[in-house]
């Protein structure tokens, strides 16, 4: 009797105690769960940086609306500015620099940027060239000789400006070319303390829709633009209608022929899924639209082909936001994003577990009890997968045999 007394207390004690470890483990768990979740949300909200151009650019307005963006799902930013935006890619590139996002509208020839993934196409910048109403203008050569403000070395705009004149003859050995910056640019041609001023900017650019509307100025049409487009490559003839700027004015007053480059959104190839998303649905919901240069959706079609592409971003494109993206909260959105190709993979061993009829979690607990109380090492939910192997094993030898 009392050896009986001692087996249940025994038997309680083990009981209790693998309650007591399974409410351990599931503590456990919980901490490991809530631990790495504050971690998730602290890494997808750490500081984003944006490289961007010179203030009152294209690049710098199109930052700070993506910064807003950005902010919409709690996730700050940070825009920092250069003169020499031909350089935003290497600072992308770089695995050593912050730069997380940046902007491109060069051709980038030959050189290879492994770390720079591109997000998509979001303007095609044509090549303005104002230059004062009271001289006579009527080509590009006319502009040898005069004084031209031609942006600081490595922009963009300086490097276009060079290479289109350059195709004339017209180089700083024959005509004063200023370094000075887009608005000092803009600020002189209305002063006429230059002849003319180069702006590679979209034509909906606040700083080209005053300077397009003021009776002081003139816009030169490029007649060449569809040669020197043959001819370079990497730029595309584009063409501001009369009237595009001014219907009632007649604004401009004949078709203007100019040569464009794309402008393409940039971010580093390891920039989590969940921010490029954003980033992917920004550029859909904002720059898919008709302007005076380009189609509705004609911009999802332009890629520069020696930058990759990024995946994620091209779903996005095409088909827009994830079911997910678009039913849960943003961060639990995200982490299933960032992890599911492992969470795939778990639910593949998963389904290859449950299919091989091994004992279940379920199974396994509920016998540690017995496990216990006869003191064997085997335990019985293994010992029943066995047994059901066992006939398949039995039936198979006969049929080996019969064959023989």
């Amino acid at each position: 009797m009392k050896s009986m007394d001692r087996k249940d207390l025994k038997t309680k004690i083990l009981q209790s105690l693998l309650h007591f470890r399974a409410l351990g483990y599931l503590a456990a768990c919980a901490l490991i769960a809530v631990a790495a979740w504050i971690w998730w949300s602290q890494s997808l909200r750490s500081t984003i940086v944006i490289e961007a151009g010179p203030q009152g650019g294209f690049f710098h307005e199109t930052a700070i609306r993506l910064q807003d963006e950005l902010q919409q799902y709690d996730i700050h930013s940070k825009i920092i500015r250069r003169e020499d935006t031909l350089k935003i890619i290497d600072d992308v590139n770089d695995k050593k620099s912050s730069v997380d996002i940046g902007f491109m509208a060069q051709d980038p020839g030959d050189r290879d940027y492994p770390g720079v993934t591109a997000v998509g196409t979001i303007a095609l910048e044509p090549l303005f060239i104002f230059y004062s109403a009271s001289l006579d203008v009527k080509n590009l050569q006319d502009l040898k000789g005069l004084r031209l403000a031609v942006s600081p070395p490595a922009s963009g705009t300086r490097v276009m400006a060079e290479r289109i004149l350059g195709e004339y003859g017209i180089n700083s050995q024959n005509t004063t070319f200023l370094p000075i910056t887009l608005s000092e640019s803009s600020e002189a041609v209305r002063k006429d303390s230059v002849d003319a001023a180069f702006f590679l900017l979209p034509p909906g650019n606040k700083l080209i829709q005053e300077l397009a509307l003021n009776p002081k100025l003139r816009i030169l049409s490029l007649p060449q633009a569809e040669a020197l487009t043959s001819n370079l490559g990497f730029v595309r003839h584009a063409t501001i209608y009369e009237g595009g700027f001014d219907y009632l004015r007649n604004i401009p007053n004949q078709n203007i022929q100019l040569v464009a480059i794309p402008v393409t959104l940039i971010v580093k190839k390891d920039l989590k899924p969940a921010i490029v998303t954003i980033i992917a649905q920004f550029i859909k919901t904002h720059f898919q639209s008709a302007t005076l240069v380009s189609q509705p959706g004609e911009l999802l079609s332009i890629h520069e082909p020696s930058i990759a592409v990024n995946v994620q971003a091209e779903t996005v494109l095409k088909n827009g936001l994830p079911y997910f993206y678009r039913t849960l909260p943003f961060s639990l959105a995200a982490l299933l994003d960032h992890f599911s190709l492992y969470i795939g993979f778990i639910i593949v061993l998963a389904s290859a577990y449950s299919s091989m009829k091994f004992p279940g979690p379920k199974v396994i607990w509920r016998e540690e009890v017995v496990c216990a109380q006869v003191g064997t090492g085997v335990r019985p939910g293994w010992s029943r997968w066995e047994e059901n192997r066992r006939p398949r094993s039995e039936a198979y030898r006969k049929s080996s045999n019969a064959i023989e």
